[in-house]
């Protein structure tokens, strides 16, 4: 009985110590996972800083890449308000001037102020001729006109359209003042009359008195055109070699007879 106490003894110790490297092993299990834990969070971590100071290098290359000026198209830097070495600030106020001025002067565009009278009747594609004092010597450029502003300036009453000359040799420079011609109207009027000889009616009806080989008065309607203020263009209603009594202040009646003068 005594060896088999001893047994039962010594089997209850080695189970006891069997469950003691159980718990051990269940504890460092644990560490272990929280160890894992801890490492999979400073992994995210590590990731998240990477992903910041991947954004940080990409505004510093954005940054870095405002050193460089480009110029949108291929031109002459005409004006410069820098030098080798300034330091460039934030030029967001009302007095701020660019770094530079590039002109592309193989092809000008004119503007030309049209005064109010005629401002009505410019259109694209009018002729419009140029010269320059510079070239006074030299023939004129002829040019047509390819937009207008459409508005009037308050301060000057003008009208501003524009042009495009070519100017490969780059003899013209930006700036230069020259003479402007456009031509704003190539019809010729084939029948004008004096402005009194044309009568109106009260519904605003235009006619005029003419006379037959017998001269008797006839009065014939007419469609009027251009009014020049002394003359009036006569669309319709007259044919070539009509007689048309001239400037006066009496009233006719159809069928009268008259004895011209």
């Amino acid at each position: 009985m005594d060896e088999v106490r001893k047994r039962r003894d010594s089997e209850l110790a080695a189970k006891k110590a069997v469950i003691s490297a159980v718990a051990a092993a269940e504890a460092e299990v644990g560490v272990s996972e929280a160890e894992k834990s801890a490492a999979e969070a400073r992994l995210k971590m590590s990731h998240s800083k990477t992903e910041v100071a991947r954004r940080q290098l990409d505004e510093l290359q954005v940054t870095l890449d405002f050193a460089s000026v480009t110029a949108p198209f291929d031109g002459m830097v005409t004006q410069r308000h820098v030098d080798p070495g300034d330091l460039i600030e934030s030029r967001g106020g009302g007095d701020a001037k660019p770094l530079f001025v590039v002109s592309k002067v193989d092809k000008l565009r004119v503007r030309v102020p049209v005064p109010e009278v005629d401002a009505p009747f410019v259109e694209p594609g009018d002729p419009i001729i140029f010269t320059f004092p510079s070239f006074a010597a030299e023939p004129p450029l002829e040019a047509t006109v390819t937009r207008r502003s459409g508005s009037l300036d308050p301060s000057t009453r003008t009208m501003i359209v524009e042009a495009e000359i070519e100017n490969t040799e780059g003899r013209l420079l930006p700036g230069m003042f020259g003479q402007a011609t456009i031509t704003l109207e190539t019809k010729v009027a084939a029948t004008m009359l004096p402005s009194r000889a044309v009568r109106f009616d009260e519904s605003g009806r235009a006619y005029v008195y003419l006379l037959d080989e017998n001269d008797t008065v006839k009065l014939a309607d007419i469609t009027p055109g251009v009014d020049t203020g002394t003359e009036i263009e006569i669309v319709t209603g007259l044919q070539a070699g009509d007689v048309v009594i001239g400037p006066h202040l009496k009233r006719f009646r159809e069928g009268q007879q008259v004895k011209p003068l």
